[in-house]
């Protein structure tokens, strides 16, 4: 009885119906995912799948800071670089 009242419990306190995924990691690619969720203000979990949306190319309901997921982070940085240099060629106004 104490089983069932535990897992009824557990599952009525889940927070999301998506699969939980638990594994390690090596320690420098744990610093590069928490610099990762710092820099776009992320969970773990949310940073975990919009990092695995962008590298299996699916959706992702998520976004990082405005921008969906499924564009890629290299046309990213990209378009960053590119506003840097227009904004230093304006005059000033």
């Amino acid at each position: 009885m104490l089983l069932l009242v535990t897992y009824l419990l557990y599952f009525k306190n889940m927070a999301t119906k998506n699969p939980r995924v638990v594994g390690y990691i090596s320690s420098d690619n744990h610093a590069k995912l928490r610099e990762f969720m710092e820099q776009h203000e992320l969970t773990e979990s949310k940073a975990i799948d919009v990092i695995l949306s962008a590298y299996f190319g699916t959706p992702s309901t998520l976004t990082i800071k405005g921008v969906s997921s499924g564009i890629p982070s290299d046309l990213l940085s990209r378009i960053e670089a590119l506003e840097e240099d227009v904004a230093r060629l304006k005059p000033a106004a």
